[in-house]
């Protein structure tokens, strides 16, 4: 089992590559640019001949999931993963658990964390399973539907 959940998919598409990626490019903002109403545009990234890496222009949950991949021959390969800013939260969120439990030996002795082991490791598996799977599920889902009706594709 991963520890960050990952999609790879295999389009087909139904034009060219070139008017794939110029529709795409219409729809993407550029992450170079300041602008401070994100809603016009439906991703935003780079797209760079048949290359591409976007995230979603929604401000509270745009950049869970990133989307990159490459156009070549009528066939899109995508790939959505979780972002490295969330990885790093995820980190980050592991050591709070980890220091509360050296912390609360520190105070109370060795005998008395039997009752602080299980929160101790089940924190951070709760707030994987329940925030970064169910959120990587439910967002990724809503940027492949928008990515699709962009490109206009075939079955997946």
């Amino acid at each position: 089992m991963k520890l960050f959940p990952q999609n790879h998919y295999t389009i087909r598409l139904q034009k060219n590559d070139s008017s794939a990626i110029s529709d795409l490019q219409k729809q993407t903002l550029s992450n170079e640019q300041f602008v401070s109403n994100w809603k016009n545009q439906t991703f935003i990234g780079t797209v760079k001949d048949n290359t591409f890496n976007l995230v979603l222009s929604k401000k509270l949950y745009g950049s869970f999931v990133v989307f990159s991949g490459n156009v070549n021959d009528g066939i899109c390969t995508l790939n959505i993963k979780t972002s490295k800013k969330i990885q790093i939260i995820f980190y980050f969120s592991l050591i709070f658990p980890v220091l509360g439990f050296i912390v609360a030996i520190s105070k109370n002795g060795i005998e008395n964390i039997t009752n602080l082991v299980i929160p101790t490791i089940m924190i951070p598996f709760i707030f994987r399973f329940i925030f970064i799977e169910l959120s990587f599920k439910i967002i990724s889902r809503n940027g492949l539907k928008k990515f699709k009706n962009i490109l206009n594709t075939k079955k997946y």
